[in-house]
């Protein structure tokens, strides 16, 4: 559960700090949505390393990596997701005034 909290974590950041820097429009939105694909397995491995370094539960390091990698599969899955719910601007009407 830690784990999976470290990794849908830090991903959410990456994509909260690319929809700042990212200027508005599909082709970043896209482009966001890549670099967090791309970046999902690296976060998941270094806290698969994270973890088998610290070695909290005593178990076999090549099952801390694979939890991760599990949990960065899913990122890579939900990473569209999070693209658009970061970049997701609501329409005027729905605005409290």
């Amino acid at each position: 559960m830690l784990m999976m909290f470290l990794v849908f974590g830090t991903m959410l950041l990456l994509i909260r700090w690319l929809s700042a820097v990212l200027p508005t429009g599909f082709r970043f939105s896209a482009l966001a949505t890549l670099i967090a694909i791309i970046a999902a397995p690296i976060i998941g491995l270094a806290c698969g390393a994270l973890f088998a370094f610290i070695d909290l539960a005593s178990l076999d390091a090549n099952r801390y990596v694979a939890s991760a990698m599990v949990n960065a599969f899913i990122a890579m899955i939900a990473a569209p997701l999070f693209v658009a719910y970061c970049r997701h601007k609501p329409s005027p009407r729905w605005r409290r005034s």
